[in-house]
């Protein structure tokens, strides 16, 4: 009868650091380079995400106030009354430059 074949002597797994028997080092340059790299891009795909949710509650809130605006200057032609405070010239003012804004901004404070 033939003697059973003996099986190959296992080698004992790799150690943390150490190269795997196959290739390249799990923990080296390379790997932090592209977690590195992974965490940029999340970070700036949320800073995306979140600024374009900030603008379009911004531009939502400015329509319904530009509405509100609409309706006390109808309001204000109705009942024969001239719009208060020049609503009609501050309709859109968030399209101006920044210094219109800041001007109309001191007008509207010096009046209040």
């Amino acid at each position: 009868m033939p003697a059973p074949a003996q099986r190959p002597a296992r080698s004992p797994p790799p150690a943390a650091g150490n190269p795997s028997p196959g290739g390249e080092c799990a923990d080296g340059p390379a790997l932090q380079l592209l977690l590195n790299s992974v965490t940029s891009v999340v970070t700036f795909v949320m800073v995306f995400i979140i600024q374009s949710e900030q603008n379009r509650g911004e531009r939502a809130t400015q329509a319904k106030l530009d509405a509100q605006n609409h309706v006390l200057m109808d309001v204000a032609q109705q009942v024969g009354a001239r719009p208060p405070g020049g609503l009609p010239a501050l309709t859109g003012l968030e399209e101006a430059p920044e210094r219109h804004i800041r001007s109309e901004q001191r007008r509207v404070r010096e009046r209040g």
